[in-house]
């Protein structure tokens, strides 16, 4: 885990987005704990190679907020799994 756990916000969107038709997607409103990074960072790794973790943070969400979410998914991509984080109102 990160050492800027205390610049993460509090409540996220998570949407999982497996590649293809191999599955369904997968959506949380949460509270962003490690705990439940976990649980979306799994949720990621299960859909496969080439799915999407789209990541949406409240729209007033600081910058260390920010990049404290994507250094909390930053190994995702090596995994083959496609990753954006972006505050509410960005385009996607």
């Amino acid at each position: 885990m990160t050492s800027d756990l205390h610049h993460l916000p509090s409540l996220v969107r998570a949407r999982v987005v497996p590649a293809g038709d191999r599955g369904r997607v997968m959506e949380h409103v949460t509270w962003l704990t490690p705990y439940m990074a976990e649980t979306i960072a799994h949720d990621a790794r299960r859909a496969g190679p080439g799915a999407l973790l789209e990541i949406i943070l409240p729209e007033k969400t600081a910058a260390a907020g920010l990049a404290a979410v994507e250094a909390l998914f930053a190994w995702l991509p090596a995994k083959g799994i496609t990753v954006t984080v972006r505050r509410d109102g960005q385009d996607g």
